[in-house]
């Protein structure tokens, strides 16, 4: 069975880059004939890459001037990822035009997981709906897709509706999404599926991280921010305070965090598994800074984004671990470690049952005919 996967795997953000390995892992387990379609749109390009260079703001190239070296060297950590850790790749497509001229043909088209269809986040381009798939015979699939938004407006949600309603298997990732999209489709076939990352225990994301060439502490804090803001700095602040240790800032900008001892800004996602796993204390509103936090069991507090928390909170739902997202700066007081140590430990029995559903959700596609006369779903 050929499968065909486009998702996130060429940006410069290292949960992107694991959570496509985990999913192109997990179809390879179950047979697929996996290759990922190399669709690299500019607005995920890493700013080292030679075509996004060529389209340098001046801006850019000033930041390049100043921080060149370390964006050099996380360009090259994560080319070296990708060779490592995710299938073979179809040639490079750029444009959606580069798409509808590539004559692409697979048994199976699946997208996901990230965030594929964030209209913010992808520029409300429709590649992702596989718009250019015109091959009645072929699966159309979703796995944990993800909306990220919290919320949308009426013209957002009807590109999702156009979108979807093309699909023969719809999988998000957020139950607010499954919701919309049950309501866009007016039907209940849409299912919620576990991010691409948790369908690997700790133990397997361990084995992938590899230690970075910095000189770091034997204890320290691990800030890995999304979206900075004066709340967790706050954080920060506190956490250093009552434990006396040192913070580690992943941020790859020319901006020094005022409360770190240390800013790492060349990382791949090897790296970055090392850290969260050697860190005693991870500082994040990731989701998956606080989903690989959690499997590798950690402390790890989490605070709110501005417009993306739904994810996070479908997460730590599941999990049972609401209680490691803060709001108030008080409530550090109120965790109570050992719970959450407890809770962390039966998380693997937790996603037991998770995992065995995502399994027959993407062997059932894999395994899948389409019925060739019924084309409505393909035309529209």
């Amino acid at each position: 069975m050929r499968v065909g996967l486009q998702t996130v795997h060429c940006s410069k953000n290292p949960g992107a880059s694991l959570q496509a390995h985990a999913l192109a892992k997990k179809i390879s387990e179950l047979g697929g004939n996996v290759e990922i379609i190399n669709y690299c749109p500019i607005y995920f390009l890493d700013p080292m890459d030679p075509l996004k260079q060529r389209q340098w703001s001046l801006k850019e190239k000033l930041k390049a001037i100043i921080n060149g070296h370390a964006q050099r060297e996380r360009y090259r950590l994560f080319q070296n990822f990708n060779k490592k850790y995710l299938p073979r790749m179809t040639m490079r497509y750029n444009t959606p035009n580069d798409l509808e001229t590539a004559e692409l043909d697979y048994d199976v088209y699946i997208c996901g997981s990230d965030q594929i269809w964030n209209p913010e986040n992808v520029k409300h381009d429709t590649s992702f709906f596989f718009d250019y798939v015109t091959k009645n015979k072929a699966v159309l699939a979703s796995y944990a897709a993800s909306i990220g938004q919290d919320r949308l407006s009426m013209q957002d949600q009807e590109w999702i509706r156009k979108g979807i309603a093309r699909f023969d298997n719809i999988s998000i990732r957020e139950k607010s999404g499954v919701d919309l999209a049950c309501k866009l489709l007016n039907s209940g076939r849409i299912v919620q599926s576990i991010d691409p990352t948790l369908l690997f225990s700790g133990d397997y994301w361990r084995s992938v991280s590899q230690k970075p060439t910095e000189n770091l502490p034997d204890h320290f804090i691990l800030y890995y921010p999304i979206q900075n803001t004066d709340f967790s700095l706050d954080v920060i602040m506190r956490v250093k305070k009552e434990t006396g240790l040192s913070c580690i800032a992943l941020d790859g900008g020319i901006k020094k965090n005022p409360h770190a001892s240390m800013q790492i800004r060349s990382y791949g996602p090897c790296e970055f598994l090392w850290l969260i796993d050697h860190a005693d204390y991870i500082i994040t509103n990731s989701f998956h800074g606080t989903v690989l936090s959690l499997l590798l069991k950690k402390q790890v507090i989490v605070y709110r984004h501005s417009t993306r928390n739904s994810r996070l909170e479908s997460v730590l739902n599941l999990l049972d671990l609401n209680e490691i997202q803060i709001s108030e700066i008080e409530n550090l007081k109120k965790l109570n470690w050992k719970l959450v140590a407890e809770k962390e430990n039966r998380i693997d029995k937790l996603l037991k049952e998770e995992r065995r559903n995502a399994e027959e959700y993407l062997r059932s596609i894999l395994e899948k005919k389409v019925d060739l006369s019924d084309n409505t779903k393909k035309s529209e």
